[in-house]
């Protein structure tokens, strides 16, 4: 899915709106889904699709291309994908965004079909084996 030029344009655009639709429609995914993968609310992803609101804090920023899995080197921005220091109290001091399953998925840009699986899942449209 990241070689999808619609996807890389609305990257290195930061049209976070427009990356958000392709992604949805490369997926198949409906917007609650995706909204649940990212820690966004569906109405606040509906208003970002249509331009209405767009993602301007930086931790949100991070958060929302780590859980769909932007490679490093597309993102341009520093994502958890790269290791950062700990800080000297020993925490991590990177951006902690709501776990999505597109970040447990694998780092890096999953494969699209693995990408699918883990939103049906996290939604309880697939079971996994017990």
């Amino acid at each position: 899915m990241w070689r999808d030029e619609l996807m890389r344009v609305s990257l290195a655009e930061l049209d976070f709106g427009g990356l958000s639709r392709r992604l949805r429609d490369l997926l198949q995914l409906q917007q609650d889904e995706l909204a649940d993968i990212t820690g966004l609310t569906q109405g606040y992803l509906s208003r970002l699709e249509s331009g209405q609101v767009r993602l301007t804090h930086i931790d949100r920023i991070v958060g929302y291309l780590d859980a769909i899995g932007t490679p490093p080197d597309l993102a341009r921005l520093p994502l958890r994908a790269a290791e950062a220091p700990a800080t000297q109290d020993g925490r991590d001091s990177q951006v902690r965004s709501r776990p999505g399953a597109l970040a447990q998925a694998g780092v890096g840009g999953p494969p699209a079909d693995l990408v699918l699986g883990a939103a049906r899942s996290r939604r309880g449209l697939l079971r996994s084996p017990a």
